[in-house]
């Protein structure tokens, strides 16, 4: 094809195949109508010169051609660099139009957004005489189920009793966000070098710290790097940006993150800012967490936070019964949830199960030289299952929460750096509070969780394999299934010439 011409596929309506106008075609005067070959002209078309609307006096199209250009999608900028026929031009505006125009035709405005109006309106339900028999009729009309080797997870329709549910969980818009919102688990590390004396690195990583300081050690330093403390978290950049501001007044270099001050120093500021930026505050917003097949979640606690364990004893329970606490007794305790794909996976110390003493992670590395903090609690927890988060205020009178809930079976691991004792010499454990009395607003709090409308998953806290259930904690993983860190690094095959 020659230079200066464009192709098109189609066919004209004789059925011989179209080529394009040269691109030095003179433009057409302003009173006569495009030729049928000729490109849509592009108004923002700086290049083309005459072949733009404000300069032939003319307005483009409406109707479909407006719904595209509301739609911000640039098709004629597209058409311009392709330099299609006419035909192809219409054939491809009429495809995105009806597309376009097929979302703004929706109730609630252009392109499928819900008015204010209707963006809380609730879900209706059907009459019926009782709230037990709304809730039987919308779970056998509504229900579906899902088999993972052998274990059957009910999943009743959302919309019992909406009134219920609504004062305690978001919008439609943030519960989308949330549920697809995926949990990982990140380390915040403080790496020296022995041939930089006193000057150390604060950084995160989403890897192993070790696989980071053996990164940095390739950019040409001449020693190695010395891994001085890791911490996993949840959020491991706010963690360091909270600990670079607390080490400013040290930093080296504005764009680089070492600093000169001693290696304890450097922790001492990371595990503050832990407790500032990992902990309860990070976690307190106005929907509930969900934890699925995978997630891996790591809170930072602070003395005397409880946890609430609150539990549907059937299906068809009218609310949620608390049936366990568990506190934290040190400042900067680490709370791990882990998200199972088969319930054998789980096991916990206080229902008597079958590993529930063993250390699922007892290392940090792979060469096993790096010990885990001391494990002071392994529990697990049930699809459909929620775990209050509570924290006092001084007075008592308030308090910050969060909420988990359970999409998954979970297991839950609790460790301390800073060892507590019981007065006979025991080692405090994460299911023996120490609370005299709960203050007032754990009281409120706790009750209004109750009265929480039914989860989405369910299982039931003791599975008993006669009636279908699998059975839990009889398939144990390796550290690498909850620490997927720990998995050796692939190798990338290098492209032969």
């Amino acid at each position: 094809m020659r230079s200066g011409w464009a192709a098109c596929r189609c066919l004209d309506h004789h059925g011989r195949r179209q080529t394009g106008l040269p691109s030095t075609t003179a433009p057409p005067r302003a009173r006569d109508p495009i030729p049928p070959t000729q490109p849509r002209p592009d108004p923002h078309d700086s290049v083309g010169g005459t072949h733009g609307f404000r300069r032939l006096g003319r307005q483009p199209a409406t109707g479909a051609l407006d719904r595209v250009q509301h739609g911000r999608r640039p098709l004629r900028r597209d058409l311009r660099a392709t330099r299609a026929c006419a035909k192809c031009a219409t054939l491809r505006l009429s495809a995105a139009a009806r597309h376009i125009g097929a979302q703004a035709d929706r109730p609630g405005g252009r392109r499928g957004c819900r008015s204010s109006s209707d963006a809380n309106a609730p879900t209706p339900v059907p009459n019926c005489a009782s709230d037990l028999d709304c809730r039987v009729h919308l779970w056998f009309k509504g229900r579906t189920a899902e088999r993972r080797r052998g274990q059957e997870t009910v999943r009743p329709t959302t919309q019992v009793h909406q009134e219920r549910i609504q004062p305690h969980l978001p919008t439609p818009t943030s519960l989308k966000e949330t549920a697809l919102t995926s949990h990982t688990v990140g380390f915040v590390y403080v790496l020296s070098n022995g041939a930089m004396p006193g000057i150390v690195k604060v950084g995160m990583t989403t890897k192993l710290s070790e696989d980071r300081a053996k990164q940095l050690q390739e950019t040409g330093v001449p020693l190695p790097f010395d891994v001085e403390f890791r911490c996993a978290t949840s959020h491991p950049r706010a963690v360091e940006a909270e600990a670079h501001a607390r080490l400013a007044y040290c930093r080296v270099a504005p764009n680089r993150e070492f600093f000169k001050c001693p290696p304890s120093l450097a922790i001492e500021a990371v595990k503050a800012a832990l407790l500032e930026t990992s902990s309860l505050p990070a976690w307190n917003v106005d929907h509930q967490h969900y934890v699925k097949r995978g997630d891996r979640i790591a809170v930072t606690m602070k003395a005397d936070d409880l946890f609430v364990v609150l539990s549907y004893p059937s299906l068809f329970a009218q609310q949620a019964e608390p049936i366990d606490f568990w506190q934290a007794h040190s400042d900067g305790d680490l709370l791990e949830l882990m998200g199972a794909d088969d319930p054998g996976h789980v096991a916990g110390f206080s229902d008597d199960d079958p590993g529930g003493e063993a250390d699922p992670v007892p290392f940090l590395d792979r060469a096993g030289t790096t010990p885990n903090g001391a494990i002071n609690g392994r529990e697990r927890l049930m699809s459909g299952e929620r775990l209050l988060w509570l924290r006092s205020a001084p007075d008592g009178q308030f308090c910050a929460s969060a909420m988990f809930e359970m999409h998954s079976h979970c297991q839950a691991i609790s460790r301390t750096w800073d060892v507590k004792l019981t007065p006979d010499g025991f080692p405090l454990l994460l299911n023996i509070p120490t609370f005299e009395e709960l203050p007032p607003s754990f009281v409120r709090t706790v009750r209004a969780a109750m009265q929480m409308g039914i989860p989405r998953n369910w299982a039931p806290r003791n599975p008993d394999p006669a009636d279908g259930w699998a059975t839990v904690a009889n398939d144990p993983q390796p550290p690498e299934y909850w620490l997927t860190q720990l998995e050796p690094p692939k190798r990338h095959r290098r492209s032969q010439k």
